[in-house]
């Protein structure tokens, strides 16, 4: 159990696990209860999003994200994770796409954060 005080607003619950995996649930509706299964938001259905999509998945060197129209989301950082949890990438956003040559082969998690603190992810595929 744990209290908010004043906030009205959950922006993120992070789980660092004993085995290493670290969980992650954005924009959590307060005043429920949360059942969270270790490793359970690195399900491919925890990552649908309306707000943009990413092309080109599998990607080799740059992603570009692609805002949906009905969306006003001014995204100012990104950060990628490996399915482990680490942090293998902060960037910048410039011109819509992130610079992913550096990285590995493997699939990965981008979170984007707007202008507000809002948090957005979505699961990519680097080849």
């Amino acid at each position: 159990h744990f209290g908010l005080g004043q906030a009205t607003s959950i922006t993120k619950v992070v789980i660092k696990w004993p085995s290493g995996i670290v969980d992650t649930i954005n924009n959590v509706t307060p005043n429920q209860m949360l059942t969270v299964v270790e490793g359970s938001t690195l399900a491919v259905n925890s990552f649908n999003n309306t707000a943009f999509r990413l092309y080109p998945n599998p990607v080799k060197n740059t992603i570009n994200i692609a805002m949906n129209n009905t969306s006003s989301i001014d995204l100012k950082t990104a950060q990628v994770y490996d399915l482990n949890g680490r942090m293998v990438l902060e960037s910048e956003i410039t011109n819509h796409s992130i610079n992913v040559d550096k990285l590995a082969i493997g699939t990965y998690i981008l979170l984007l954060r707007d202008a507000q603190g809002k948090d957005y992810s979505q699961k990519f595929i680097k080849e």
